[in-house]
């Protein structure tokens, strides 16, 4: 817009009929390729909204994660704002909406299960909606947040790439980075909440069409997983199978640099023969012009750049015309449907002008295939040597050979010889008879064929050169050249040919150099082929059919170059991204051999991307590459939902590995679906999309969709049964365990003993939720909340109502009777409920800060009855491992005292230490089933439960503020002490009344009264002083408030004393288990077995290791007591 206006200005300023008319406006291409990608966006995000509605089955739940996409692509504008990204068909056309809102949708999904699980056809609370949302969020957040920061981070590499693909391929990931980033911020924080604030609160029970599409799904996948659980062999090696074959088609498929863009426009290159004038170059291009636009109704017009300009920023020779052939849209063409038809009825048509070639291009693509390779064709066949003679002669043979082969669009040789030039060579003998130097017959020349300034003609202020030189009927031919006369210093004149030979020879029309090397350049434009395919044949060609002499040599160039230097890239960028997806897996599941099972979802994928790219044959392209690390890091995500589920029914007691499969799978059925649907859907405009622009989308949406079609089902299929394969191969390494360097326990037991009742293991944090769940005292605080809650916000009430009767004279017969019937109506002052219910709020919040005590003192019950009978089990392993230890060395020591090595008081003493720790074992399972039985009924579990085996250290963060609940009910005593003295204020206001009476006399008839009357208190002393002890009930409770603060933080800083202390101990320990206790162990074992200790060192060493070992324990549980009693006191 800005360069129109500019335009404006300067037409103008020119004199007039002088116009300046753009022929070749490229806001069309730009509108086109915006317009494309407006429309792929709008399509794709409507797309990804309709399957989160329909696969959720609740529509609040759709647009709560439906929302995340426009409130990221804001995150994401913002930011390339500021880091001054541009929006264009690159930077947002790789954008999948259903990457963005993954995280989001595995977040809902697991929120809406554990709602339909737990809570099907009742209604929560607020509180219950938050606590459940939040322990959903928690529960699911490491796969989530590390399964979109592993899509984030393989992007990265592209932001390597340099080069064209760098500047066209760099913005597009720094867009998805930034989309991504601002989806997972959001899926952290906006999500929960959101979830938390508009779902339902009732949990309706009736089927959705969701249920219904899972359950069709689930119908399919159930003999599948059935019978691949049964046949895994086979499964894994039918994988591998095709996972080889599609390598094999990988390596067959032929590949482009990046597939060519519709530019609406065509450009077509005329060559002319060498030596042809401007004129007939001029004329020539008329002839043409002409021809195109009367055969060709969809040509608007051509224009023709001849040669290069006054400022040569394109030069060109005048035999050289570029064209540009101005189309209308694609949808009015009639002689042909696509471009390289249209290319080919040109050429056809052109044929009938002799000795003119041509080449086909588009205007964009030919400027930028020269700038980039000095040839403005697809592919530059570069032949070096020394004589340009040979050269073009090679080059005439190498394009007959490449015109032969399929695929080949358009040929052309370079033309370096053939330029007809008049060649002086002087006689010096002749010269020097007459007395000439070459500088006078130079200038003589030149004067008369190229002009010499005689002169200058000023016109205002501008000044031009006056040339003269020969008239043009005497600079026709080469009689005009031998004949010119020159003047000799006696004033007569010799003709220039008896000075000098004067020829007319063929000269080099031009000569190219790279790197010294002269060369000479056949450019091949691609025709129905791809460029690498293209390039493999024509080497293949021109190695078996030219002959080259000794020292001339074949290269390759064009966008071939780019495809090859961009590959090589590719080669650090993809494994690169591999090796970083790798590194988080790890990260994630803290092993080494889970993240290398959800890694190979990306072998699994690559097997979809490659038949995609096939069937629609497509050539691989940097797109198509883009395309493939994009799809690395979406490939594992649902690995990483399906391991994660795994690994947490394990925890919750799953032992069955079969049975955990099934479950697992069945479960996380809807999120893997909806996960891979959404991002692959989402790239379907982009895939489908023929409108201009698309052609750099679609080799990258087609990946991914085909891709995430083969790693869903493989993933749900060959994953489960790797897995099966990796827990049982654990299970049977953990049946027998030895010391190792590398162990942080330095005795791990070598049996599972023979405690191995059918209790269910549950994590600390299931403990706690079944606590809060069915304890009494629960209960008993939802009740008493729930009590004063019935209390809270009472309405303005009327007092009571008096009916009255009176009557005088009833009972002896009088002129006096008197019957009288009253009603009245008191009213209490409105301060008084006003006042009444703030108290009441005030007792609500109370016992809602009592409720949370409640829970709090539970959970830390739960949590340290939990802590310390992880830490029994862990005694006990060490105990069955002495033993198996002691037993050893007892039956070493009998063969001693056999063979006489030994007296018969070390086989006892060894055996009395064996027996010590057969009781230390026995009374430590009598105190795990004592704790086991403690845990069940705090849990008021109907089931046996226990904890897991593993006791670990538990993270601790201390906090510069505190306000335990203990400090907020102080707090909030005063606040209830406060709300009393309205009350007492509101009873010395006054009361009002209103009544109504009827009288009857005996002989008068019937009489109507009215009464109205106010109560005040006149006396209030009583009062006052209540309300002035209460003020001092507030000073009291601000006192308690004090002390309790203070001796809350005296707690804490000791305790945090405490977990310091207990944390270096637990370094120290761990230090001596890992590094120095292994060693002992091994020289102790050494020397009993050699005879150089004695008996008593090794049970020395023996109990040392052990006291090591248990010492550990010990501080480790003491840690995680104080760290529990800690974050009570905390509120943490």
């Amino acid at each position: 817009e800005r360069v129109k206006e500019r335009v404006i200005q300067i037409q103008k300023s020119l004199p007039e009929g002088v116009v300046i008319e753009p022929y070749l406006v490229r806001d069309k291409l730009v509108s086109t390729a915006m317009g494309t990608v407006k429309k792929n966006l709008l399509e794709g995000g409507l797309i990804v909204i309709f399957i989160l509605v329909l696969m959720l089955g609740n529509w609040r739940a759709g647009l709560i994660v439906a929302s995340v996409i426009p409130l990221s692509m804001l995150f994401a504008i913002s930011m390339m704002n500021m880091l001054g990204i541009s929006a264009n068909l690159m930077s947002l056309g790789a954008l999948d909406f259903g990457l963005i809102v993954d995280g989001a949708v595995i977040i809902v999904e697991t929120i809406i299960h554990r709602l339909q699980i737990n809570y099907a056809g009742q209604k929560l609370t607020k509180a219950q909606m938050d606590q459940e949302v939040k322990t959903s969020s928690i529960k699911i957040m490491n796969a989530s947040s590390f399964g979109m920061i592993i899509i984030l981070m393989v992007y990265i590499p592209i932001l390597a790439l340099v080069g064209i693909e760098g500047k066209m391929f760099k913005p597009m990931a720094e867009t998805v980075m930034l989309a991504i980033g601002g989806a997972l911020i959001l899926s952290l924080t906006y999500v929960p909440m959101m979830s938390a604030l508009f779902l339902k609160k009732k949990i309706s029970t009736q089927k959705t069409i969701a249920d219904r599409i899972i359950a069709f799904f689930q119908k399919l996948y159930t003999p599948i997983i059935h019978l691949a659980l049964r046949l895994k062999a086979i499964f894994v090696l039918a994988t591998i199978a095709l996972f080889a074959f599609s390598l094999y088609v990988f390596s067959q498929m032929g590949g482009e640099f990046i597939p060519t863009l519709e530019e609406g426009d065509l450009a077509m290159q005329q060559i002319s023969p060498p030596g042809t004038s401007l004129t007939q170059s001029i004329e020539m291009s008329k002839m043409i012009h002409k021809k195109l636009m009367d055969e060709f109704p969809e040509i608007l017009d051509v224009v023709t750049n001849i040669g290069a300009a006054e400022i040569p920023t394109d030069p060109m020779p005048v035999e050289i015309g570029d064209g540009t052939l101005i189309m209308k849209p694609k949808s009015a063409w009639t002689s042909a449907t696509n471009r390289k038809e249209m290319f080919e009825k040109i050429e056809a048509s052109m044929k009938s002008i002799p000795g003119v070639g041509f080449e086909f291009s588009q205007p964009i693509q030919l400027r930028f295939n020269e700038l980039m390779t000095g040839s403005k064709a697809d592919i530059a066949v570069k032949i070096y040597g020394d004589d340009l003679d040979v050269l073009f002669a090679k080059a005439k043979e190498a394009e007959k050979v490449i015109t032969t082969i399929k695929g080949v669009g358009t040929v052309n040789v370079e033309q370096t010889v053939g330029m007809p030039q008049i060649i002086i060579n002087y006689k010096y003998d002749k010269m020097a008879q007459y007395g000439l130097q070459v500088k006078e017959v130079n200038q003589v020349v030149r004067a008369a064929f190229a002009g010499e300034s005689a002169g200058v003609i000023y016109e205002g202020e501008k000044r031009f050169d006056l040339v003269i030189r020969l008239d043009e009927k005497f600079r026709k031919s080469i009689d005009h050249v031998q004949n010119l006369y020159i003047t000799l210093d006696n004033g007569t004149q010799v003709p220039i040919e008896e000075v000098a030979s004067v020829e007319l020879v063929d000269a080099p029309m031009q000569i190219s150099r790279d790197n010294t090397n002269r060369r000479i350049v056949i450019g091949v434009n691609v025709g129905d082929t791809d460029i690498e395919t293209l390039v493999e044949k024509i080497q293949s060609q021109l190695d078996t059919k030219i002959d080259l002499p000794t020292g001339y040599y074949f290269t390759y160039g064009g966008q071939f170059e780019n495809l090859k230097a961009a590959n090589a890239r590719l080669m650090i960028a993809v494994p690169l991204a591999l090796a970083l997806i790798f590194i988080l897996l790890f990260l994630t599941f803290g092993s080494i051999s889970q993240a290398a099972l959800i890694f190979t979802a990306i072998p699994l994928s690559a097997i979809g991307g490659i038949w995609a790219l096939q069937l629609r044959g497509m050539p691989f392209s940097i797109s198509a590459g883009i395309g493939f690390i994009a799809l690395f890091g979406v490939a594992v995500l649902n690995g990483i939902v399906l391991i994660g589920y795994f690994n947490q029914l394990k925890s919750e007691g799953v032992s069955n590995i079969r049975a955990r499969i099934l479950k697992g799978t069945s479960v996380r059925l809807r999120p893997v679906l909806m996960t891979a649907s959404v991002a692959s859907l989402g790239f379907l405009p982009m895939a489908l999309s023929t409108s201009g622009g698309a052609e750099v989308q679609r080799p990258l949406a087609t990946v991914v969709i085909g891709g995430l079609i083969s790693a869903t089902f493989l993933t749900l299929v060959v994953l489960p049964i790797l897995y099966s394969w990796l827990a049982q191969w654990k299970e049977r390494n953990n049946n027998v365990s030895t010391f190792s360097k590398n162990a942080i326990i330095l005795l791990p037991f070598l049996f599972f003993g023979q405690f191995a009742n059918a209790q269910k293991n549950i994590s600390v944090e299931e403990a706690i939720e079944m606590a809060i769940k069915n304890h009494p005292n629960i209960r008993v605080a939802n009740l008493q909340v729930a009590s004063n809650q019935a209390l809270q916000n009472f309405a303005y009430s009327p007092g009571s109502s008096e009916i009255s009767y009176s009557g005088d004279g009833l009972f002896r017969a009088n002129g006096n009777r008197v019957n009288q019937i009253g009603f009245t109506q008191n009213f209490p002052n409105p301060s008084v409920y006003k006042a009444n219910n703030s108290l009441q709020n005030e007792l609500v919040k109370t016992s809602l800060l009592q409720k949370k005590l409640t829970i709090n003192t539970l959970t830390l019950e739960v949590r340290q009855t939990y802590y310390n009978l992880q830490h029994k089990k862990e005694l006990r392993k060490l105990y069955q491992y002495l033993i198996l230890t002691y037993a050893n060395y007892f039956e070493k020591a009998k063969l001693r005292v056999e063979l006489g090595a030994a007296n018969n008081i070390e086989a006892l003493s060894i055996q009395s230490a064996m027996n010590e720790y057969k009781l230390l074992e026995k009374q430590i399972a009598i105190e795990i089933k004592a704790l086991e039985q403690q845990l069940r009924l705090m849990l008021n579990s109907n089931e046996p439960v226990s904890s897991t085996d593993s006791l670990q250290m538990l993270p601790f963060h201390s906090l510069d503020t505190i306000n335990s609940i203990s400090m907020q009910l102080a707090q909030q005593n005063i606040q209830v002490s406060k709300a009393v003295i309205p009350i007492f204020e509101a009873s010395k206001k006054a009361k009002f009344s209103v009544g109504y009476a009827l009288q009857k006399y005996y002989e008068g008839g019937w009489l109507n009264a009215f009464q109205a009357g106010v109560k005040l208190p006149l006396f209030n002393k009583p009062t006052d002083k209540r309300i002035e002890a209460q003020k001092i009930q507030i000073e009291l409770a601000k006192a308690q408030l004090e002390v309790k603060t203070f001796n809350t933080n005296q707690k804490l800083l000791a305790i945090d004393n405490s977990i310091r202390l207990y944390a270096e101990g637990i370094n120290y320990y761990q230090k001596q288990i890992e590094n120095i206790n292994p060693e002992i162990e091994r020289i102790a074992k050494l020397n009993y077995q050699a005879g150089e200790i004695s008996y008593l060192e090794l049970l020395n060493t023996l109990k040392l290791l052990a006291d090591n070992n248990k010492t550990y324990w010990e501080q480790i549980l003491a840690y995680n007591q104080a760290v529990v009693l800690y974050q009570f006191l905390a509120n943490q």
